[in-house]
């Protein structure tokens, strides 16, 4: 089972706020500058370039034999991980890196599997 957590621009938050589906509405691009200071914390976290292709950046970290992904687009950063039965640990750690590396007035979380949103 895959678990997955997004990051988007704070209109996001508030179209949806507001009443729209998340899918149901272009997404406002995320600011570069936000993006910039993520992707040099992202490395400080442990967090390796895997490959870039035209849609996206993605990244890596090995934790507790689980590949942790980031995929940065234009309008989202997504988290995800697999984790074997009984890993809970990497989906902890997963979680504790995406809500420390979006702790930015231009970044809002999503976590997927509660349908709840982490804003600072």
């Amino acid at each position: 089972m895959s678990y997955d957590l997004s990051i988007y621009h704070p209109d996001v938050k508030q179209k949806v706020d507001a009443g729209f589906e998340l899918d149901a509405f272009a997404h406002t691009p995320l600011a570069k500058a936000d993006v910039d200071s993520f992707v040099e914390r992202l490395e400080l976290y442990g967090y390796q370039p895997l490959e870039t292709v035209p849609a996206a950046r993605v990244f890596a970290k090995t934790e507790a034999e689980s590949l942790i992904r980031v995929s940065l687009f234009d309008t989202e950063i997504t988290f995800s991980v697999s984790p074997p039965e009984g890993e809970e640990d990497v989906l902890f750690e997963m979680l504790q890196d995406a809500t420390e590396l979006s702790d930015s007035d231009g970044l809002v979380l999503f976590n997927w599997q509660t349908g709840e949103w982490t804003v600072w």
